[in-house]
């Protein structure tokens, strides 16, 4: 069956028209993005049968959606590449399904044809109730690559990103002869950026990029020309801004381009952060996020001139030698994922007792810290008064705390279901749930002053059980040094 879609638009209707036309067995079906093709298994002599289609993936595609409906029982879905290797598979026990194949991905979506495999294969439980035909509709989606808007030297502009357009911006800006350096900015977006620069041709792989700048980062800028080490030319560039993993919200930021090897001024400057705040909130002002190559983690500040304590695990990477100094992000705005402000430096680490000490050093970009400048602290408890079924908050950045791929701020509560004394001092037990993020976050007792670290989990689900520092195990020096108030 071959289908032809004939679509009138009326004021308030598309209509859809599907004609079906014989089609021989062994027959490799075309099929064009964006336009249902209606099929059919048909079940004769053995267990199995499949249907095979054929489509063709363009140079600047970006992603490839596969999707069956209207089948009813669940169908398989296997790509292979034009010399018939296997790409993917999709198997879904549900009936219908989806495939989605992106450039970045693993497997990486390949330019060029690709054949797509739907078959249904019955198991010794379906005996004499599997349909001898099976009907189903198969789309494919492409989302291609677009020039959003051409940027002007300095211009503010505002992107968003769309999840059916493949969470992604694509601009461009003409560079002249005489410029020595050209740089991007992008920020305000609740998810984590990337950049991928094209030189001259705008392309759907970005794997081809000429330059890029991948990280963690809602922030992100990249350099090109000045003293970056990569050589800038005249003519057109493209920067494509996307975020490759939240794929069901939209989101927006913005951009900036200049010629300029600085960061725009606007870029620049320091909020005014709450101080002596109480209860609650004063402890929400003090927990921050983390940002390491490999995700994030929580810390929290215990001296106002901006000395905070983290688990050690958190900036291993760090001390370690890699990826310059640690990204500290600040929540202005509960509702929304925290602001990266700061740079800090690790002034001390313990690996043994799983504690760090950081100090603020400068802005995300190096700029120096306001003379002055203060930042909110909790004061630091002893865990001496503790006692089983106490109540204890946890503030921190929990990979599930967010609606996109960016944390917000969470506070969970527990109680202290037990204690275990070590060589270096006391670790408590909770059951509060703490995730991966919450690492480093504050744990305060019902006068909302500091009492511990969230560390580690051990176990599953309800049954999971977690491990806090206390205070009791951190250097008194370390507290000294950060001028930390201490509530005992």
């Amino acid at each position: 069956m071959i289908t032809t879609i004939f679509r009138a638009l009326f004021p308030l209707a598309l209509l859809t028209v599907t004609v079906l036309q014989p089609l021989r067995g062994n027959d490799v079906i075309p099929v064009e993005a964006g336009i249902p093709v209606r099929s059919e298994l048909v079940l004769e002599r053995d267990a199995r049968a499949s249907r095979e289609f054929r489509l063709t993936v363009p140079a600047d595609a970006v992603s490839l959606s596969i999707s069956v409906t209207d089948a009813p029982v669940p169908l398989e879905i296997l790509v292979r590449t034009g010399s018939g290797s296997i790409l993917a598979v999709h198997d879904t026990s549900q009936v219908g399904g989806s495939l989605v194949l992106q450039r970045l991905g693993s497997p990486a979506l390949p330019t060029g044809p690709l054949l797509v495999e739907i078959s249904f294969q019955t198991r010794p439980s379906d005996a004499g109730q599997a349909p001898t035909r099976i009907p189903f509709v198969l789309e494919a989606g492409l989302v291609m690559i677009e020039l959003t808007e051409v940027l002007r030297p300095g211009q503010r502009v505002q992107g968003i990103l769309e999840p059916e357009r493949g969470m992604l911006n694509a601009f461009a800006i003409d560079v002249p002869a005489t410029a020595d350096a050209l740089r991007f900015d992008v920020s305000g977006a609740a998810g984590t950026l990337d950049l991928f620069v094209f030189f001259e041709e705008l392309r759907g792989d970005l794997r081809t990029a000429d330059h890029r700048s991948v990280s963690p980062l809602g922030q992100e800028s990249i350099l090109i020309g000045g003293d970056s080490g990569r050589t800038l030319l005249p003519g057109r560039w493209f920067v494509v801004v996307t975020d490759q993993t939240a794929r069901r919200f939209v989101d927006s930021f913005e951009v900036i381009a200049s010629f300029d090897s600085d960061p725009p001024r606007e870029l620049l400057g320091f909020p005014d952060l709450p101080l002596n705040r109480s209860g609650l909130q004063g402890v929400l002002d003090a927990t921050v996020q983390v940002v390491t190559p490999r995700g994030s983690g929580s810390a929290v500040f215990i001296g106002e001139t901006g000395y905070l304590l983290t688990n050690q695990h958190v900036i291993a990477d760090f001390s370690a030698g890699g990826w310059g100094l640690p990204v500290i992000a600040v929540t202005l705005d509960p509702g929304v994922p925290p602001r990266e402000l700061f740079r800090a430096i690790v002034v001390e680490e313990d690996p043994v007792r799983d504690l760090a000490l950081l100090r603020i050093e400068s802005g995300l970009y190096g700029q120096p810290i306001p003379s002055g400048y203060l930042f909110p602290s909790i004061p630091v408890a002893s865990p001496a008064g503790l006692s089983f079924g106490d109540t204890l908050l946890f503030t921190g950045y929990p990979r599930f705390g967010g609606r996109g791929s960016r944390a917000t701020i969470t506070v969970s509560s527990g109680i202290v279901a037990g204690f275990e004394l070590v060589p270096d001092g006391l670790v408590l037990k909770t059951d509060a749930a703490i995730g991966p993020g919450n690492s480093g976050g504050a744990a305060v007792n019902s006068r909302y002053e500091l009492v511990g670290l969230p560390a580690e989990v051990m176990g599953l689900g309800s049954s999971g059980i977690g491990y806090i520092v206390s205070t009791g195990m951190i250097p008194p020096r370390w507290l000294t040094l950060a001028g930390a108030t201490r509530a005992d």
